[in-house]
């Protein structure tokens, strides 16, 4: 009622009479077709016969302006309802937004703190030590014959971690299908150790299993070496390279800041003297740990 009486305080519906211009026209004249204002009921008695449907012409005017104002309304509160249920949805999906936001954050943020964590000089010691004891085993872009490894041939680096990835995916896209090769791992805990195999690299469906009496495992760090004598290669999509089938090594995917990878001797490769399979130095004795970070991978292809 608000809206309707401000119309009849702004004279909204109201007329000027066309026979008095300053005067207000009040009911409709039937017979003359017109509006009339007070001062023509008093001058012409012809028209008090359209009083009264004057008063219920403008009776229904009234009654509809009272009508749309309530509707308006009514309008006005539901659709202020609905704008604060908006913004209360909006709101709740801001904080979700940046609750998953912060959530991300510190995800990524954990997986950079799980990642290999050693100090500087450390690391360059590290790198060091293994970039020596790699580089060892070529000479002008060949393998040689040594001591330890007992290949000779020609040797490609196809595949770094530290510049191509950690992951499964980026392994397999280097290394599938290239023929004989042997990689060089080094561990968080500074040793460095790898395997050989005349066995092309796959992504199988399903895990397969190889036999390769070539293939061997060594430790450059312990400059040690250990034979196949049983099923030397597995296939598996889902991770780097493996060794063996229940001990030997095996290198998880995205092995640079989970502890999945795994290595061991016995069982499948003769481990060295005075270890023996599932003893704790056989577990330790290739990476320093059963389980353990890697901090860089090399494989090279060799053509003999």
């Amino acid at each position: 009622m608000y809206l309707l009486r401000n119309l009849e305080n702004h004279q909204f519906y109201l007329i000027n009479c066309d026979e008095h211009p300053k005067k207000y026209a009040t009911v409709f004249c039937k017979k003359l077709n017109k509006m009339v204002c007070s001062k023509c009921l008093q001058q012409n008695s012809t028209i008090e016969e359209q009083i009264k449907y004057n008063i219920q012409y403008k009776s229904n005017i009234l009654s509809f302006i009272s009508h749309f104002s309530e509707s308006f309304e009514d309008f006005y509160q539901s659709n202020d309802e609905e704008q604060k249920q908006v913004e209360k949805n909006e709101n709740i999906q801001q904080i979700s937004l940046n609750i998953k936001l912060k959530e991300n954050f510190y995800d990524k943020r954990q997986q950079q703190e799980a990642i290999i964590q050693v100090k500087p000089n450390q690391e360059h010691n590290m790198y060091k030590e293994f970039r020596r004891l790699v580089d060892k085993q070529f000479k002008n872009s060949k393998i040689i014959p040594s001591n330890l490894i007992p290949v000779i041939g020609k040797a490609s680096l196809i595949y770094k971690a530290t510049s191509d990835g950690f992951n499964s995916k980026d392994f397999h896209q280097k290394c599938d299908n290239q023929g004989n090769t042997i990689s060089f791992i080094l561990s968080e805990y500074d040793q460095v150790f790898g395997c050989y195999t005349t066995k092309p690299w796959k992504s199988p469906i399903t895990i397969q299993k190889e036999i390769d009496k070539e293939a061997f495992i060594f430790s450059l760090t312990k400059n040690t070496i250990h034979k196949y004598f049983e099923f030397a290669v597995q296939h598996n999509k889902n991770k780097l390279m493996v060794f063996g089938t229940r001990n030997g090594i095996s290198i998880s995917s995205n092995c640079n800041y989970n502890s999945e990878s795994c290595c061991s001797q016995g069982n499948i490769f003769n481990p060295e003297k005075g270890c023996f399979e599932d003893d704790q130095q056989s577990k330790e004795y290739l990476a320093g740990a059963k389980n353990f970070k890697v901090i860089e991978i090399e494989v090279y292809q060799v053509i003999k």
